[in-house]
């Protein structure tokens, strides 16, 4: 059990990261951004590609594959918002779905339908035991970096100029708007820290799981179904609900095997939104908080 747990912890700080970088996007524009799994999975893809192909160094190809992302979330970010403006955000979805099967397939064809191993970037060497648990330098590697991240974005959110535009926005676009926000610039800085915290998840979570051109289906799944768990609308939430997921995900894991996991977790997380509609953080009505 001490293993599951610690097996959650690790699964869970990404699930949050992806969770987050959902919560970002809606909080700021409303739209659930459907294309994020993918684009976990063409960094992964871009970041194979020039460390173990192109043999870049490691600093080179991370940068270049958080590039590719921040490239296609501007992009995203253009055609969606240009396009909300001009119908229902129901469109805005489908064009984010879209973007998700586009990309989806360039990688396929560039790629191929074969999964790649994705080298270690933070160690694999056993740092000490816990009982029986043996907590190795990747694992712990994984809960730092993805918890240095969270708290860098709690404190840019409340501590800066641009991260209080960021919460304004969210509490009241058209407020915002009218005391001088300039809510453009705010779409486009959500949409590059969503990207962001996908690219890094994407860092963390290949060496467990290959890169593939199918990983962003899963990833994108859990990711959006743990910041629904917590608050799509809060980022705090949004990350509880990635740590929770995670660790039911583990634990079901131990206790029924892996073939019954899934369908075991997404029962209970069925169960759980049927209470409370809103996620375990959320608050009535979907109103839309930081």
């Amino acid at each position: 059990m001490q293993e599951a747990i610690f097996s959650g912890l690790v699964i869970g700080s990404i699930y949050a990261l992806v969770a987050l970088s959902f919560s970002i996007i809606f909080a700021t524009t409303n739209i659930v951004n459907f294309a994020l799994g993918e684009m976990v999975m063409m960094a992964a893809m871009v970041a194979l590609t020039t460390i173990v192909t192109l043999h870049w160094p490691v600093v080179s190809g991370i940068f270049a594959a958080i590039l590719v992302v921040l490239i296609l979330s501007y992009l995203l970010q253009i055609i969606a918002l240009k396009r909300l403006q001009r119908v229902d955000e129901s469109t805005a979805f489908m064009l984010t779905l879209a973007a998700g099967i586009i990309l989806n397939n360039a990688a396929l064809l560039i790629w191929g339908d074969k999964p790649f191993p994705f080298p270690n970037l933070l160690g694999d060497r056993i740092l000490f035991h816990v009982g029986k648990l043996a907590v190795s330098q990747q694992g712990l590697g994984v809960i730092l970096a993805a918890l240095i991240l969270m708290i860098f974005y709690d404190w840019f959110q409340r501590n800066t100029l641009i991260g209080k535009a960021m919460m304004a926005t969210a509490l009241d676009r058209e407020a915002a708007s009218a005391v001088g926000i300039n809510v453009k610039m705010v779409h486009t800085i959500a949409f590059s820290l969503s990207g962001l915290f996908a690219a890094s998840a994407a860092f963390l979570i290949t060496p467990f799981t290959f890169a593939s051109y199918y990983m962003g289906t899963d990833i994108g799944l859990k990711g959006f179904a743990a910041a629904i768990l917590g608050s799509l609308s809060r980022g705090r939430g949004a990350i509880i609900g990635g740590l929770i997921f995670g660790l039911a995900e583990a634990i079901l894991s131990y206790l029924f095997g892996s073939n019954a996991r899934d369908p075991l977790l997404y029962m209970a997380f069925i169960l759980v939104l049927i209470f409370k509609p809103t996620g375990l953080l959320g608050v009535s009505k979907w109103q839309r908080v930081a």
